[in-house]
């Protein structure tokens, strides 16, 4: 899937892309992926939308070869490294090293098994993702703090569904991490301040300059500089081949909600893989009008979106699990 905007679209600075502001250009299921694969997805979309000026992703292995490989045979094409993944990356290198973040995942962890069981079950800690864990930090760190002001105030809201000594005995082991939540809140802090900045900026010559003045006030400690600094020399980094007054998206986070809209569009269907619904992710992107849906409509008669199907995703797996249990 190729998303894809004009540069005289971009929307005004402050404002992140959505859904509405991208046109969908390529749609193509494949059996196999590879950077070859890649980039001759990229080079077929090239020859009816033109060549782009820039390639934004997450550095997926094939993703990341196939676009390297179009730069190369396209010198006025720049390949972007999507801010919200880099900010993930950064994060995990540090955190994977570090023995008390390990130790408290597993703390937290044991905690949400046995919590459930009681009457405390309220200030049960969030589920822990296996993917994309270093994105959705944010919520553990939360949860950690919260339960600290309340270990430490012992509010009445908590205190008439159970006891200070309960309070104690399930969610005490916390205490010794009040300095950890500290430094791993700042780095959260530094990391989503400079994602929404690309996020509603995007990557331009003075990117590094205006994350620099927002994210200072939240650096308190040595290692929150270094950091800070990581961050700013990445940004600076894939900004340095942008003209003067260039200014173009760094944030992929709208292919992501593309893709969790496709699903829910799709509902149950999705658990039986690829259906015959996946055409109409060209009507979730866009800004669609009462003309625009008629012109497709008379445009893209029903047998092309049936032979496109046919040729593109073949026999359903629900067809296939029919035909062979039908006796």
């Amino acid at each position: 899937m190729i998303l894809g905007l004009r540069l005289r679209d971009m929307p005004a600075e402050g404002t992140a892309l959505s859904l509405s502001d991208l046109q969908l250009l390529t749609l193509l299921p494949v059996a196999h992926s590879d950077k070859q694969v890649v980039f001759e997805q990229l080079k077929s979309t090239a020859k009816i939308n033109g060549v782009p000026r820039a390639i934004l992703g997450d550095h997926g292995s094939d993703l990341y070869g196939g676009v390297t490989l179009f730069c190369e045979s396209n010198p006025g094409t720049i390949s972007l490294y999507d801010m919200t993944h880099k900010a993930a990356t950064l994060l995990k290198a540090r955190m994977n090293k570090d023995a008390r973040w390990i130790s408290f995942c597993g703390q937290a962890g044991q905690t949400k098994v046995k919590v459930p069981q009681v009457a405390l079950a309220f200030l049960v800690p969030p589920s822990q993702r296996s993917q994309a864990r270093y994105m959705n930090l944010a919520s553990l760190l939360r949860w950690g703090t919260a339960i600290l002001s309340v270990l430490d105030r012992h509010p009445e809201t908590v205190l008439r569904h159970t006891t200070a000594e309960r309070l104690e005995e399930k969610y005490g082991w916390l205490r010794e991490y009040r300095k950890d939540l500290a430094l791993w809140s700042e780095f959260q802090s530094l990391l989503e301040e400079s994602v929404d900045e690309i996020r509603r900026h995007g990557y331009s010559r003075s990117s590094a300059f205006q994350v620099a003045l927002r994210v200072q006030r939240h650096v308190q400690t040595i290692a929150g500089r270094e950091l800070k600094d990581q961050l700013l020399t990445f940004i600076a980094d894939e900004s340095a081949s942008l003209a003067p007054s260039e200014r173009l998206p760094g944030s992929s986070e709208v292919l992501e909600s593309s893709l969790g809209k496709l699903k829910s569009f799709e509902g149950d269907f999705d658990k039986s893989g690829f259906t015959s619904l996946l055409p109409a992710f060209g009507a979730l992107v866009g800004k669609l009008t009462p003309d625009t849906i008629y012109d497709a409509l008379v445009s893209v008669p029903g047998k092309n979106v049936k032979h496109w199907i046919t040729q593109h995703l073949g026999q359903t797996f629900l067809s296939k699990r029919r035909l062979a249990l039908q006796n």
